[in-house]
């Protein structure tokens, strides 16, 4: 379980990588704009699953 986890954490980290080097590279504002919410989706989504990570290791310590 752990380890599928882990996979998905390292995609959303390049994926994440990825759109940040496209919005340096974006040259339209409508572009940029796209790129700076995929980036803030990502984030969000690198968060929750580094909270849920944190429970499932806190409910093994039990």
């Amino acid at each position: 379980m752990r380890g599928k986890a882990d996979l998905e954490k390292n995609y959303i980290m390049e994926q994440l990588e990825i759109a940040k080097e496209c919005l340096f590279q974006a040259r339209t504002l409508k572009e940029a704009k796209f790129w700076q919410e995929k980036i803030a989706y990502l984030s969000s989504l690198l968060k929750k699953k580094s909270l849920n990570i944190k429970k499932v290791k806190q409910n093994y310590a039990r």
